[in-house]
C-alpha cells in the first residue's frame, strides 16, 4: 500500500506479506527531481526523515546543486537476515518505482543500506535507473571525511590552534568516521578517541589507525573495548576527553542536551547530518562552543559524487573537496565574527538562497539537461569531465557569497 501526504511530501510504503513498513520523504524538488539516502533502521520514522530531507535540501542548494533534498528509510533491524532484508528492499522498490522513473526520487546508500542493497532494490523494481546510476559507497564516505577533516584544518588554522596542539575525538566509525581516522593521522593529528555503537576507548597520546583497522577486519565492531593498547571507558568519560574537536559521524540524532553540557571539547565538527537531538545544538550554543554546520562540513560527499561522475581523477577531485569546503567555512566563520548561532543562522540563509536561485536558473536547466545527456551515455570523455570543471569552478567562484 502506497500512501500520500503533503508538506513536505511523505509517501508511505507498506507491505504486510514481508513485513515492510517505509517511506519516502521530498523535501522540495528542481525540475521535479529529488535525491537523497535510504537508511534502515528498527527506529526510523517519518519525521526523522523530514528532517534529515530538509538537511539534503540545504546541502544540494549550499553546493549550487539542481535537485531537491529526500530521504527514505525502512523501519527494520538491518543485521537481521538477508534473505528477509532483500525481500522487503524489493518491495520497497517496487512500491516507490514511479517516483524512482521520473526522478521524483532517486534513493542512495545511507545509514543500514549500501551499494549492494541499493542495487538490488532498483533491479528488483524495474526502474529505468537501473541503466543509469552507478553506486560507490566507498567514494561517498571518503570524499565526505575529507570535506570534515578540511573543516578542522580550516577551523584551527582560524583559530590559531597550532598542528602540533590538535586531537581529535570521533564518534562513529562506519565509511565516513573510518575515513577521517584514517586521514587526521596522516596529517599528524592525534586522534585520542573513538567510539561506536558497543562502546569507547581512549589513549592520550592517539590511538594507532592501522591497529583499529587490522582489530576491526579481524574481530567486527563488536569488539572495540577489546582493542589492544587502549583504555575502555564509558559514554560520559568519553564525551569529556580533553579533545581540540568532537566529530560525531555516527547516526542522527546523537548528542542531546545532556551530552552537550558534558562535551569538553571547544569545537564541534558533524560528519554526520543532523547530530542533535533533545536540545544538543542550543546547549553548545550556549555554552560557547564554535559549532559548524552538518550541510556545509559534511558536503563533500555531494560535491564529490558530481564531480566522480563527471570522470575526474579521485585525487583531483579530493583536492577540489578540500578547497571549497575549507573555503566555505572560512568565509562562514569570518563573515560571523566567530558567533555559532550567527554562523549557523547564515549558513542556512545562504543555502536558502543558493536553492531558490538554482531552481530559477535558466543555466541550471541547461546543467539538468546535460545532466540526463550524461546518464545516457550521449555526452561522455572530455564533454564530460568539462562540464565537471565548469561546476567545480561555478562552486569555487561562488562558495564565499555568504548572505549575512
Amino acid at each position: 500500500m502506497v500512501s500520500t501526504t503533503d508538506t513536505p511530501r511523505v509517501i508511505e510504503v507498506n507491505d504486510d506479506s514481508v513485513g515492510l513498513k517505509g517511506w519516502v520523504v521530498i523535501d522540495r524538488t528542481i525540475g521535479g527531481e529529488s535525491s537523497g539516502g535510504l537508511r534502515m533502521t528498527s527506529t526510523v520514522n517519518a519525521e526523522e526523515l523530514s528532517s534529515l530531507a530538509r538537511t539534503m535540501s540545504l546541502k544540494y542548494g549550499f553546493c549550487f546543486m539542481p535537485k531537491g533534498g529526500a530521504k527514505s528509510g525502512i523501519q527494520f533491524d538491518p543485521e537481521s537476515d538477508e534473505g528477509k532484508i532483500r525481500a522487503i528492499l524489493a518491495s520497497f522498490g517496487k512500491g516507490i518505482r514511479p517516483l524512482m522513473d521520473s526522478r521524483a526520487y532517486v534513493p542512495g546508500p545511507d545509514l543500514g543500506t549500501g551499494d549492494d542493497r541499493i542495487r538490488h532494490l532498483i533491479a528488483a523494481s524495474g526502474s529505468t535507473l537501473s541503466r543509469e546510476l552507478q553506486w560507490s559507497t566507498a567514494d561517498s564516505g571518503f570524499f565526505t571525511a575529507v570535506g570534515v577533516v578540511s573543516a578542522f584544518e580550516t577551523i584551527c588554522d582560524t583559530l590559531g590552534i597550532s598542528p602540533g596542539n590538535r586531537c581529535a575525538t570521533i564518534e562513529g566509525l562506519g565509511s565516513v568516521g573510518s575515513c577521517v581516522f584514517r586521514l587526521l593521522r596522516e596529517r599528524g593529528v592525534k586522534v585520542i578517541g573513538i567510539a561506536n555503537r558497543y562502546g569507547a576507548v581512549q589513549h592520550r597520546t592517539g590511538i594507532d589507525y592501522e591497529v583499529w583497522r587490522h582489530h576491526e577486519r579481524a574481530r567486527g565492531p563488536s569488539s572495540l573495548r577489546e582493542l589492544a593498547g587502549v583504555e575502555p571507558i564509558e559514554r560520559e568519560a568519553f564525551l569529556k576527553l580533553p579533545s581540540t574537536a568532537f566529530l560525531p559521524c555516527a547516526h542522527s540524532f546523537s548528542i542531546n542536551g545532556e551530552d552537550a553540557r558534558k562535551l569538553r571539547a571547544p569545537l564541534l565538527i558533524p560528519g554526520a547530518n543532523n547530530p542533535f537531538a533533545g536540545g544538543g545544538e542550543e546547549a553548545l550554543l550556549e555554552s560557547g562552543k564554535t559549532v559548524l554546520p552538518d550541510f556545509v562540513v559534511n558536503s563533500g560527499g555531494v560535491i564529490g559524487g558530481a564531480l566522480t561522475h563527471g570522470l575526474l581523477e579521485r585525487s583531483a577531485v579530493a583536492t577540489h573537496v578540500e578547497e571549497i569546503v575549507g573555503a566555505a567555512v572560512q568565509a562562514l566563520y569570518q563573515h560571523s565574527g566567530g558567533d555559532s548561532r550567527v554562523l549557523l543562522g547564515m549558513a542556512v540563509r545562504t543555502a536558502e538562497a543558493r536553492f531558490e536561485e538554482v531552481a530559477r536558473s535558466p543555466s541550471s536547466r541547461i546543467i539538468r539537461m546535460g545532466l540526463q545527456l550524461r546518464r545516457k551515455g550521449i555526452i561522455r570523455g572530455g564533454l564530460s569531465r568539462t562540464i565537471s570543471r565548469s561546476y567545480a569552478a561555478h562552486l569555487r567562484a561562488g562558495i564565499t557569497r555568504i548572505i549575512t
